[in-house]
């Protein structure tokens, strides 16, 4: 993949390491949003009483804002800091040195832990080693194993994607760029439409598809608009046209405190949109605006870019991978320790920290070492190191 010189936009003075930096920070605000959803949907507060409930409610979609924040990140990171003469090939295995090794680590560590499989059928978890789980439509399929590793599978195709796009991308014009940024936006915003219209076979999850959270969306239903990785391609493409708006300054500045205005409002008109709209179609220009508004910031917050912020968000996509399993264990285990909700939180959070520090310092960092290595053989030219330094800084999970 041959790509021009991107590493520093031309519309401030900032570093850009100190521009990825603020990102990296932002990554584990977004990561610890999805933590606080998966922790409002399990039983720890069963006997809490309505103040916790309400708590619930407010993170309800906090899951769902942060992998739409990682899809339109990843898109944004990987178009800012690409690489010049670099190669498909190459460019691909990179990425899956970053993201593979957590994955079979964590994949190895569920099925021993667990016993097994739980109920993903043989075939589902060899799909689901392969990172293939997200382009099959059955919830023990793209949620089987370890469950977030879903999103990582729908990176993984945006990873085989991005060489095309982005050659496509760098040469449009200023008014294509802007011209098919709205369209994505608009095209995200009615993706639901469709979703809406197909089949209504197998209930999804009853405690997110009954009124008044649902109206009875189907497996398949939530799979084409949350799960399907050329669905979550529009999100991806979004960041990447962000990443070239904001070079070219081709829209105006929005202050960084607006757009995380904006994100807020967004977000809470989302707990009243019906659930298939709940699922990402709400968040993309938002996360688009803030992503934009914080790299194009001079004066970057020290919540931010401090160095605690930043580590956590290095290890914000250990944390993604681990948590799940964590509070799955814990909430086993919670009526036998009949523990107070704010105590077993407490405890949850901890493990998962501790645990994501452990994996991203004995798992992720010297595997990806080891790994790139071994792909760039070749010494690297002095501004090829510039930018594999921002990008190994500010590479996203997923999301994830």
């Amino acid at each position: 993949m041959h790509t021009e010189q991107t590493t520093n936009p031309p519309d401030t003075s900032a570093a850009p390491r100190n521009r990825l930096e603020a990102l990296t920070g932002l990554r584990f605000y977004a990561a610890f949003g999805v933590i606080l959803f998966h922790l409002s949907i399990f039983d720890f507060f069963a006997l809490d009483g309505p103040a916790v409930r309400l708590g619930q409610t407010a993170f309800l979609n906090a899951g769902w804002l942060g992998v739409s924040f990682f899809f339109v990140l990843s898109g944004f990171v990987l178009t800012w800091s690409a690489r010049p003469r670099d190669k498909a090939g190459r460019f691909f295995a990179r990425r899956l040195a970053k993201i593979y090794p957590n994955h079979l680590f964590m994949f190895i560590t569920v099925a021993l832990i667990s016993g097994g499989l739980g109920q993903t059928p043989l075939w589902q978890g060899f799909a689901n080693l392969f990172l293939l789980q997200s382009w099959i439509p059955q919830n023990t399929a793209f949620f089987g194993v370890n469950g977030p590793s879903w999103s990582i599978s729908a990176e993984l195709f945006f990873y085989a994607m991005f060489p095309l796009l982005y050659l496509v991308i760098k040469r449009l014009r200023d008014r294509t760029v802007l011209t098919l940024f709205g369209v994505l936006v608009v095209l995200a915003a009615m993706l639901p439409f469709v979703s809406s219209s197909l089949p209504v076979g197998t209930r999804f999850d009853p405690e997110f598809t009954e009124p008044p959270l649902g109206g009875g969306e189907s497996e398949l239903q939530v799979w084409s608009i949350y799960i399907f990785p050329v669905t979550r391609l529009v999100e991806f493409t979004v960041g990447m046209l962000t990443a070239i708006i904001v070079k070219k300054q081709l829209f105006p500045r929005v202050p960084a405190t607006l757009a995380f205005v904006l994100a807020g409002v967004v977000y809470a008109a989302s707990l009243w949109a019906p659930l298939l709209w709940q699922l990402g179609a709400q968040f993309v220009l938002p996360n688009a605006v803030l992503i934009a508004a914080v790299a194009r910031s001079t004066r970057q917050p020290r919540f931010l870019t401090g160095k605690l912020a930043v580590h956590l968000g290095e290890l914000s996509f250990a944390l993604y991978l681990v948590h799940y399993f964590i509070l799955e264990l814990l909430s086993n285990a919670h009526e036998s320790l009949g523990w107070p909700a704010w105590a077993m939180s407490a405890l949850f959070l901890v493990l998962s920290l501790a645990a994501a520090r452990l994996l991203w310092q004995f798992v992720e960092v010297p595997a990806n070492r080891f790994l790139r290595k071994r792909i760039d053989r070749r010494p690297a030219n002095p501004a090829d190191r510039e930018v594999a330094t921002s990008s190994a800084r500010a590479n996203t999970c997923h999301a994830s």
